[in-house]
């Protein structure tokens, strides 16, 4: 059975993190707090519902600079202590949840007017609403705040515009921009945030978060689950939603052991994985070629630390990415995973069935 996973503005309770959190309410009541933050992981680790927690939090305190009155559980604690948890069924708290919260700006990928579908990036268009949010006064001449998600997917004139911001920002602005791969971001907006790299979640986080949905019982395929995953949700829930973990190792077994393509194998395994697809309630090529490009990233990740990523619960045949470094080098291999995965991100603006999309992937990859 699937998991149905709540959108980040919707996810109240928040697993991990705990020392941002602390840092966090440190510098709102020391008056500290800086203009911008820049939230940075991998994907499914809790990044927009921490943004998403801290926005609650700053709008649900009727927006007076620095005052902890009633902001934390419990008024005389500590600093180490501070709990930046807001009440969520504040009128405020409700507001931001649904997305309607006056002082709140969302900048992420819009529809596009002419094709009707979700652009690839964050255009400019996206970003000059901010001219109308900034030049309006915050109700109660308090916060205002603006979650970026994700940067990552700003085009270029839009990025530039938002720099032009961070480098003159107005009084009483939060920035919240999310990144899932800092390297994709420009360095320019890099220098004028603060830089949090959020850790991945641990184990017992995970299962505390993964106990909240109706998945298997079964403990060992949990733990397999968290083990793969590398500490995201996102991906914990693809493989416990249905990924087969043969399946991938059969992409794998398409580079051979000169990573080189097998185009009749690939013919044979894409008209096995199309059907077993049309078979069940819902489409499992996406994940599968997501947590395929995941794990190639994964593996390059150990062996560039050399770390040996060699163990039992390895879907991929590791001769098979050592091949592929070795035909393709660990820079032109890396922008080939990046390439893969926007075509990924995008296939349904590029008007792929499901076959072309599966071929794009692999053979971007490794052909």
């Amino acid at each position: 059975m699937n998991a149905i996973v709540r959108p980040p503005n919707q996810t109240v309770e928040l697993v991990g993190h705990q020392i941002f959190e602390n840092e966090f309410a440190r510098l709102w009541e020391s008056q500290e707090l800086p203009h911008a933050f820049l939230l940075a992981g991998q994907k499914g680790i809790g990044k927009a519902t921490l943004a998403y927690k801290i926005t609650r939090f700053i709008l649900n305190q009727h927006n007076n600079l620095g005052s902890s009155t009633g902001l934390f559980e419990d008024p005389t604690a500590s600093i180490e202590t501070l709990n930046i948890e807001s009440d969520p069924k504040s009128i405020e708290a409700i507001k931001v949840i649904n997305k309607s919260h006056p002082n709140l700006l969302i900048i992420e990928r819009s529809t596009s007017d002419q094709t009707k579908k979700i652009r690839q990036n964050i255009v400019l268009d996206d970003v000059k609403e901010l001219d109308n949010f900034l030049h309006m006064t915050a109700n109660e001449d308090g916060w205002r705040v603006i979650i970026i998600d994700a940067i990552d997917d700003i085009n270029i004139n839009a990025a530039n515009y938002i720099l032009k911001l961070l480098e003159e920002p107005p009084k009483n602005v939060l920035f919240l921009i999310i990144a899932h791969n800092l390297g994709r971001v420009l360095p320019t907006i890099k220098s004028r945030c603060r830089k949090v790299l959020l850790t991945p979640l641990n184990t017992e986080e995970m299962k505390n978060i993964l106990s909240q949905f109706d998945l298997p019982k079964d403990q060992e395929i949990i733990d397999k689950a968290c083990h793969l995953s590398e500490g995201s949700i996102s991906r914990a829930l693809q493989i416990l939603n249905g990924i087969s973990l043969d399946t991938i190792t059969e992409i794998s077994h398409l580079l051979g052991t000169n990573a080189l393509i097998d185009r009749n194998n690939l013919e044979k395994t894409a008209e096995k994985w199309l059907r077993i697809g049309r078979k069940q309630d819902n489409d499992p090529i996406y994940n599968i070629l997501d947590f395929f490009i995941f794990w190639i990233s994964k593996c390059l990740r150990d062996i560039a630390k050399q770390k040996s990523p060699t163990d039992h619960n390895n879907p991929i045949d590791i001769d098979c990415i050592r091949s592929l470094i070795d035909r393709l080098g660990m820079e032109e291999l890396c922008e080939r995973l990046i390439k893969a995965q926007d075509i990924l991100n995008d296939s349904t603006n590029l008007h792929l069935d499901r076959k072309q999309i599966l071929y794009s992937v692999i053979l971007t990859v490794a052909d």
